[in-house]
C-alpha cells in the first residue's frame, strides 16, 4: 500500500470536488463539503492504529492506514432534470481536460441475445488519483417526489506517513 500525506490527500480531493462543483449548472444541497478520513479496513490483516498527525494537516488524521470520501448532492425535480444536470457535468468536465470519465453502461438479456447500452444519466470518472461516481437517485422512499443527483468522491486507502 503506498504511503501519502493525509494533508496532500485532502487537498487533491477539495480541488475535484470545487472542479466538479463549479461544472455544475445548480447550487449543492450540501454546501462546502470536506472530505471525510476514515480508518481503511482492507481485509487484509492491518489494524487500526494510531498515529500522530503530520504536521500542516488540517483534518489532523491519526489512523495508520485509512481513506478519504466526500459527495455532494443536487435536488432535482424529475429524471428529465437530473438528466440534463449529469449530461451538463459529463461535457463540461470533459472540456475541462485530464478528465478519464466513462458513462456507465446498462446490460440486459432479451430472447437470449445480449444487449448492452449507454445509461443516460450514471458515469464514472477519475482525475488525480480521485474516483468520481455521478448518479440519479430517488429523493426518498418510494414514491416520494424528485430526485437526487449524488456525486461521490474516493480517493482510496493509503499508508499514514507515520504508520
Amino acid at each position: 500500500m503506498e504511503k501519502r500525506n493525509p494533508g496532500d490527500v485532502g487537498r487533491t480531493m477539495v480541488a475535484i470536488i470545487k472542479e466538479v462543483a463549479n461544472n455544475v449548472p445548480r447550487e449543492p444541497v450540501t454546501r462546502d463539503p470536506q472530505p471525510y478520513f476514515g480508518f481503511c479496513d482492507t481485509g487484509l490483516d492491518n489494524r487500526r492504529k494510531r498515529v500522530p498527525p503530520m504536521p500542516g494537516d488540517p483534518w489532523q488524521v491519526g489512523f495508520n492506514v485509512y481513506d478519504a470520501t466526500a459527495g455532494l448532492y443536487y435536488s432535482v425535480k424529475s429524471h428529465e432534470e437530473s438528466m440534463a444536470v449529469i449530461g451538463t457535468l459529463y461535457y463540461r468536465l470533459e472540456g475541462v481536460g485530464g478528465w478519464n470519465l466513462k458513462k456507465d453502461s446498462n446490460v440486459g438479456e432479451v430472447d437470449g441475445k445480449r444487449y448492452e447500452r449507454e445509461s443516460p444519466t450514471n458515469f464514472r470518472g477519475a482525475k488525480n488519483g480521485v474516483d468520481v461516481s455521478v448518479s440519479e437517485n430517488p429523493a426518498g422512499p418510494a414514491g416520494a417526489p424528485g430526485f437526487v443527483v449524488s456525486i461521490r468522491f474516493d480517493a482510496g486507502c493509503y499508508k499514514h506517513p507515520r504508520a
